[in-house]
C-alpha cells in the first residue's frame, strides 16, 4: 500500500481567482474566501485548478472580455507568487511538480 506522503491532494475547482483580480490577497490567509496559499500549504495541497467563473453581470456580451481578465489575473497571480506556484502547461510541467518538495 502506498504511503500517504506519496499521495497528492488536488482541488479540481476554486473560484478564488475572482478575489485576486479584485485586489484581494490570496498569498496570505484570506478570511473572505475558501482558498489562499496559506490554507493550501497548511493542508498539503499539491495541485489547484483555478476556475474562470464568469459572473452573470458579464453575460452574454462581456463574457469573453471577462474571461480574458480572469486569465490575465491567473497569469499575474503565478508571476506574483512564482516562489510558491507555477502554471501547469504540459505533461513535463506536471512531472516537475511531481519532483518538487
Amino acid at each position: 500500500m502506498e504511503s500517504l506522503e506519496k499521495r497528492w491532494i488536488v482541488d479540481g475547482h476554486c473560484d478564488s481567482l475572482l478575489f485576486f483580480i479584485n485586489d484581494k490577497a490570496l498569498g496570505t490567509l484570506n478570511p473572505h474566501g475558501h482558498w489562499d496559499l496559506s490554507r493550501a500549504k497548511e493542508v498539503g495541497l499539491r495541485l489547484q485548478f483555478l476556475a474562470a467563473y464568469i459572473e452573470e453581470d458579464y453575460k452574454p456580451y462581456l463574457a469573453t472580455h471577462r474571461g480574458l481578465q480572469l486569465i490575465e489575473g491567473a497569469l499575474r497571480f503565478v508571476k506574483v507568487h512564482s516562489d510558491r506556484v507555477f502554471l501547469i502547461r504540459s505533461a513535463q510541467d506536471l512531472k516537475a511538480l511531481q519532483n518538487s518538495p
